[in-house]
């Protein structure tokens, strides 16, 4: 009670300070504009979605986005402006940063001259030469969960195979898996208490560090994870909360949700979790953008390219072709649902979609210390997050890099390929298919096969440098087989480096074969050109020295 009466206090200060201020009062900023303000495309001017100021107790609606009409997010450019929160922009306030997105949320009470509303406000900051783009901070929800009727309480692990996946591993400790949703049951019996956790709910930096549910959809889907990999060390992101009726599932904003993601994979080094693998199943209700050009698509890009978390998100919960950010990024794999019969339950479609899991009648975790059965995608989506905890850990990966991501979504979809549903390979209802544990835990890893060779515009008769620069992540490599083309080979254990001449210019194929301790046979092939080189004209013990030195390719 106490922190949220001084964030009051603190928030009044600031609003009716900043509304007694000059619009070029504070700290100087450069906002010469870039040209006019019509040149801006204006990106919310789409007629196709409907945008709504947020009200409380406002109802999710399929075909509606509501923002928040006093907050507007800003990505500033690097080399001209470092963003810090107190700085004064166009006469309000940067009350929130993302530092490493260089990205602050603006609380707006005043608009510049001849400008009345937040979406032209949006295109006069565009237009301002620091800043890179400005955006409306919209409202995301908890992906949909509604209520199950069964009496099987185990149909899902059976399912995804889990109980022949739990014979190799139910988890490490050193691996981690980050639910960034509304929290946990803190008191529930079946649920340990989260090895870290942090209530981002509030923008101002006054953290809560117990992330109590109020939605009961963080309870749901950590239960799920908890029961598949249930030695993994669970890290809850509190970022969603439940104030009126119609916001069961929870609700957010897109700027929380892009820190929790961030907070959630960042390195304990930089102040955050790094976490292994982050389940995100909250998403919009209506697409903003096509283009991950936004806070949230750069958050997710961030997690996984820089910090190498996997992201398994959950598409919006409705039979429709609207899948929603962040599940619809290429950042993250994207989890359909299920029911009983294996046909797609409460699900959309699309080409975004990745891969599904059961979604319908999953016994979990409830509020208040209570069990039920739950359905929705929000259920799929954390059933494939405790299994990417458990390839991790069956793969000894502690701290991953970014190919051990790769390697662990091929593994998800590898195995989905497998039991392929719905039409033949990957389509928009089933994407590749059902996940299968126990494959994604043993399906070895490909080989990898490549090589490059020096100098690059080879010569006849002059020495040109082969190197492989293939790796087995699972085993070594036993054999290097090289094909000049010219009808020379080579190869042997030790062939990892090799030269070669070639005595008539043209274009070879070179092709490097490679073995691996475990029987893979991968290959690769080149084309190499190689060149007349000029003719000499004398022999070089006939010309001055200095000659040779002037003109080196004569001789």
């Amino acid at each position: 009670m106490f922190k949220k009466n001084i964030f009051v206090i603190a928030l009044s200060v600031i609003m009716i300070s900043t509304s007694l201020l000059p619009i070029t009062s504070g700290i100087k900023i450069d906002t010469k504009k870039t040209g006019d303000n019509s040149t801006h495309i204006n990106r919310y001017a789409d007629g196709n979605i409907t945008y709504k100021e947020y009200y409380p107790g406002a109802k999710p609606e399929p075909n509606v986005t509501y923002y928040n009409p006093d907050q507007v997010i800003i990505y500033f450019k690097e080399h001209l402006l470092e963003v810090f929160v107190g700085m004064i922009f166009l006469g309000n306030y940067i009350v929130d940063i993302i530092p490493e997105l260089n990205t602050g949320l603006m609380m707006v009470v005043k608009y510049p001259p001849d400008i009345s509303n937040i979406f032209d406000l949006i295109v006069y900051i565009t237009s301002c030469g620091e800043v890179k783009s400005a955006e409306l901070n919209t409202i995301y929800y908890g992906a949909p969960i509604s209520e199950g009727d069964s009496t099987d309480k185990e149909w899902g692990q059976k399912a995804l195979n889990l109980p022949k996946a739990w014979s190799l591993t139910k988890g490490e400790r050193y691996v981690s898996i980050a639910i960034v949703d509304s929290g946990i049951d803190r008191n529930h019996p079946d649920i340990p208490l989260p090895e870290k956790e942090i209530d981002l709910i509030e923008y101002w930096p006054l953290w809560d560090y117990e992330a109590d549910d109020e939605a009961g959809h963080g309870t749901i889907t950590t239960g799920i994870i908890n029961s598949v990999a249930p030695n993994c060390q669970i890290y809850s992101v509190k970022v969603m909360e439940k104030k009126y009726p119609p916001e069961k599932n929870g609700k957010t904003l897109k700027f929380i949700l892009s820190k929790g993601i961030l907070h959630a994979a960042r390195s304990v080094a930089l102040g955050g979790f790094g976490a292994n693998v982050i389940c995100v199943a909250i998403t919009e209700t209506k697409e903003e953008f096509q283009d991950e050009d936004c806070t949230l698509g750069r958050a997710c890009n961030r997690a996984r390219n820089v910090y190498h978390s996997i992201i398994i998100a959950a598409p919006l919960g409705y039979e429709s072709t609207f899948i929603g950010s962040p599940a619809a990024y290429s950042t993250t794999l994207c989890v359909g649902s299920i029911n009983e019969d294996y046909e797609i339950y409460a699900s959309p479609h699309g080409p975004e979609i990745d891969l599904v899991a059961p979604g319908e009648n999953i016994y979990t975790t409830v509020k208040d210390g209570g069990y039920d059965f739950k359905n929705g995608t929000s259920c799929a989506t954390a059933f494939v997050a405790g299994i990417a905890g458990l390839y991790f850990s069956e793969k000894k990966i502690r701290i991953p890099n970014m190919q051990d991501v790769r390697d662990c979504e091929s593994a998800l979809v590898g195995s989905a390929s497998e039991h392929d549903l719905g039409e033949e390979g990957k389509d928009d209802y089933y994407g590749w298919g059902l996940v299968d544990a126990y494959y994604a835990l043993t399906i070895p890893y490909n080989l990898v096969v490549d090589f490059t060779w020096f100098p690059k515009e080879p010569k006849v008769g002059k020495i040109v440098k082969f190197k492989s620069s293939s790796y087995d992540p699972d085993g070594i490599i036993v054999d290097y087989h090289w094909d000049f083309g010219d009808g020379y080979s080579i190869s042997g254990i030790f062939e990892k480096k090799v030269t070669h001449k070639f005595d008539n210019p043209g274009t070879y194929e070179v092709i490097l074969n490679v073995l691996s301790s475990d029987g893979q046979l991968e290959f690769v092939s080149k084309d190499l050109t190689v060149k007349q080189g000029r003719p000499r004209l004398l022999n070089k013990y006939m010309v001055n020295p200095l000659i040779q030195k002037l003109f080196p390719n004569f001789y």
